[in-house]
């Protein structure tokens, strides 16, 4: 579920296969297990906030898991980085998305190698363990 526009919902949602959807599409079911995306600017931390409280205060019908954090830029500042530490304390997890300049860029959007990705794609689809037999 995106925090705001533009955060990335939709491509992590393709990235991570058919059993996750862009709640801004289609909104997640009752007690549906949901992550929150922010992007990692002023308005999207505070949206990101907003979501924590209204989740608190019981206004919100999905299961929060957690928040992703998408950096927007390189290098984040020092003041966004504590604000993005204050916000990610009232969720039960924090994970984060690197700068990725490619996914800005038209054409075919791939996972990259980077272990922070490949650690919210596993959160976000895991993969089913075969029974033993």
């Amino acid at each position: 579920v995106g925090a705001s526009g533009g955060v990335g919902v939709s491509t992590l949602a393709h990235l991570a296969g058919e059993t996750v959807v862009d709640g801004g599409e289609h909104p997640p079911a009752w007690q549906a297990p949901a992550f929150i995306v922010a992007a990692t600017h002023p308005a999207g931390l505070e949206a990101a906030a907003e979501l924590a409280r209204a989740n608190a205060r019981g206004d919100i019908d999905y299961d929060i898991r957690g928040l992703i954090l998408v950096h927007d830029r390189p290098k984040l500042s020092r003041a966004t980085v504590q604000l993005a530490k204050q916000v990610a304390g009232v969720y039960p997890r924090t994970m984060t998305v690197p700068f990725i300049p490619a996914w800005r860029e038209p054409g075919t959007v791939e996972i990259p190698k980077n272990v922070r990705v490949q650690l919210v794609m596993a959160a976000l689809a895991p993969k089913k363990r075969k029974k033993k037999s």
